[in-house]
């Protein structure tokens, strides 16, 4: 095992050995705790955080080998732990652990969504996905049976059944998998530039770059810097999160969801 990865999972242990020796608050604590935080103390907000790491962990655990590896899901989860402390209000008569589970759930799922997939589907498709699967699931236990297609949908009672069936039917193939006598997905795509010379590719080469340089003038100084050490477009070797929050000093979340943003940008401008 290369030493960085070593030294990673060394941190990762004392990480998940610190957050199970941190005490819960008691009833009392957390109202007081949680009032504070509501009113603006960053200090309060940090302590109500703090002592519920524990919940953070346990449900990034339930998403272990869906694509993300367990710091990053602790990462995302802790995202969704901050926004709920901001959100939480004591006068609720519930307990934070009730009221942030949801928020960290979700932050978890975004991402998985967002990065673990090989195709990403938009946010809502993908949720949606999930609440038939769940619904399918619960009807098959209480049915006995394998529940059909059509009774899981009159359970859901979406208001779309013909997007979810084609959502359903929804597979990833890799384009180099052969489909019959040797012939590949890529092989039966047709490619306008395939046939073209050296120095016509030379060109469009050119013009892509031309394009990429003027849409990159476009980021913020931030995004521009993420960008081009990400994808080692100032000729180096691409960078990991990690590499790039060594060289900037910026938090690695903060990369992940700059990097998305800028992403998202660039589409939009090429």
């Amino acid at each position: 095992m290369p030493s960085s990865e070593m030294k990673l999972n060394d941190i990762l242990k004392n990480y998940l050995h610190g957050v199970s020796k941190i005490p819960l608050l008691t009833p009392e604590e957390e109202y007081e705790v949680s009032s504070l935080s509501k009113n603006g103390d960053q200090k309060a907000r940090n302590r109500l955080v703090l002592h519920n790491l524990r919940l953070v962990l346990k449900i990034a655990l339930r998403y272990v080998n869906r694509g993300l590896s367990l710091e990053d899901l602790v990462e995302e989860g802790n995202l969704g732990l901050i926004q709920a402390c901001k959100k939480f209000d004591p006068s609720r008569k519930c307990r934070f652990s009730t009221y942030a589970m949801p928020w960290i759930e979700q932050s978890v799922q975004r991402a998985l969504i967002n990065q673990g997939a090989s195709v990403r589907l938009p946010v809502h498709l993908a949720q949606k996905i999930n609440r038939f699967k769940k619904t399918q699931k619960k009807l098959s236990q209480s049915l006995l049976r394998e529940a059909k297609f059509s009774e899981s949908l009159e359970a859901m009672n979406d208001e779309n059944p013909k997007l979810l069936h084609n959502l359903q039917s929804f597979d990833v193939i890799s384009i180099h998998n052969p489909k019959s006598e040797g012939v590949t997905v890529l092989d039966q795509i047709h490619l306008p530039y395939i046939h073209l010379n050296d120095s016509e590719l030379d060109f469009i080469d050119q013009e892509r770059k031309q394009r990429l340089t003027a849409a990159m003038t476009q980021l913020s100084e931030k995004e521009q810097i993420i960008i081009t050490h990400r994808f080692g477009l100032d000729g180096s070797e691409p960078k990991t999160l990690d590499e790039i929050a060594h060289l900037t000093g910026y938090k690695k979340e903060n990369i992940r969801r700059q990097q998305l943003k800028a992403m998202d940008h660039l589409r939009t401008l090429l």
